[in-house]
């Protein structure tokens, strides 16, 4: 956990920060495009970047040192089940990831950007192209960028690689559609940017992010497909519950905790609810966090398993586990709809023991 944590911050503050500096001096703005379609890149020195493996090397702190978080959506992944497409488990919910690392860090005007459309061929419609503009946008991602085009392309045999919407003859029928596109996504990316107290992102979940926990441990049920965060992220949509997703350094240092309110604050965000990852290793002062927001009123929620190992050198085992049994009166506790503990502030803690997004769904109702 030391390793990793020391490594990506300095990867994140040297390399992208100081590159960052460097655009800035020239008036130019550094955005984190590094996020592809499916979720994997090699980068050629091994470093596989997964998002459901904690992200690309922990990419929500690689990417809040660029001015505007970023990602790739491309093909078909991006299609909800509900409209005879398959969706893809692994980018589902990459426009929540980019948009957390957005308003997390209080990223000017919360700026968060998709390249959209790629390597879809001509067979995307469009009315999945408003979907899929419709869906990053909900998902906090507000500025859509179109994947480019291939002005030497052939009517007859189209590049693969390009959009629908650019055809060579410049007469195209539909591209009305297409300017009503882009007019519309810039009115919702318009509505839906900034962060003071006018306007203000309104989220009533933060969930932890796993971040180095991932790299000093196994995945609790050995499947990445239902590890978290992205069952939950999925499971909360179909409950229409908001969410963030929150790092363990924002969590401890820059959150405060709103007594009267029974409130987790961060800039002019507010939560509600906190959710726990499902790891065995944390900071003890997350946990410790985590149990002063519950001894205050709020409300706390762990999922398939409660942390029984601290992430830092000098950091004993026992204290995580007697906070995990402050909170859940057990170190396994079990599903139910009651809360597993309360106290004379109204707090609450929960555990859900489910790890598909319907049960998760159901248990959360």
């Amino acid at each position: 956990f030391a390793f990793w944590e020391t490594l990506i911050e300095r990867i994140g503050r040297v390399g992208f920060g100081t590159y960052r500096d460097y655009v800035n001096s020239r008036g130019g703005k550094l955005t984190g495009h590094f996020i592809e379609e499916d979720a994997w890149h090699n980068n050629g020195a091994g470093l596989t970047l997964r998002y459901g493996n904690g992200g690309a090397l922990n990419i929500m702190e690689l990417e809040k040192y660029n001015d505007m978080p970023a990602m790739d959506l491309i093909g078909f992944y991006g299609m909800m089940d509900n409209r005879g497409v398959q969706k893809d488990w692994s980018t589902y919910q990459l426009p929540k990831l980019i948009s957390s690392i957005a308003i997390t860090n209080d990223v000017e005007d919360h700026l968060a950007m998709c390249e959209i459309f790629g390597a879809a061929g001509w067979k995307l419609t469009y009315d999945d192209m408003k979907w899929w503009g419709d869906w990053c946008q909900v998902h906090g991602v507000n500025v859509m960028d179109p994947h480019s085009f291939n002005p030497k392309g052939n009517m007859n045999d189209p590049d693969t690689d390009c959009p629908p919407y650019f055809y060579y003859t410049g007469d195209e029928e539909n591209w009305p559609k297409y300017q009503a596109w882009c007019e519309r996504q810039n009115r919702l990316g318009y509505m839906l940017t900034g962060n003071d107290e006018q306007n203000y992102h309104i989220a009533p979940v933060a969930m932890l992010w796993t971040g180095y926990s991932k790299y000093a441990e196994e995945p609790v049920n050995g499947d990445y497909k239902n590890e978290y965060p992205y069952s939950m992220q999925s499971a909360l949509n179909r409950v229409h519950y908001d969410h963030n997703l929150l790092t363990y350094s924002r969590f401890k240092k820059d959150c405060k905790l709103n007594e009267t309110r029974k409130e987790i604050e961060l800039y002019f965000s507010k939560y509600k609810i906190l959710i726990l990852p499902p790891v065995e290793i944390i900071p003890l002062e997350v946990m410790k966090k985590a149990k002063e927001f519950y001894d205050l009123g709020g409300t706390l929620i762990g999922w398939q398993r409660v942390p029984t190992k601290a992430a830092r050198f000098g950091q004993e085992d026992s204290q995580v586990q007697s906070l995990s049994i402050d909170l859940w009166n057990s170190l396994k506790p079990t599903a139910s709809w009651k809360p597993c503990n309360t106290n004379e502030k109204g707090g609450k803690t929960y555990f859900i023991d489910a790890t598909d997004e319907d049960s998760i769904a159901d248990q959360l109702t």
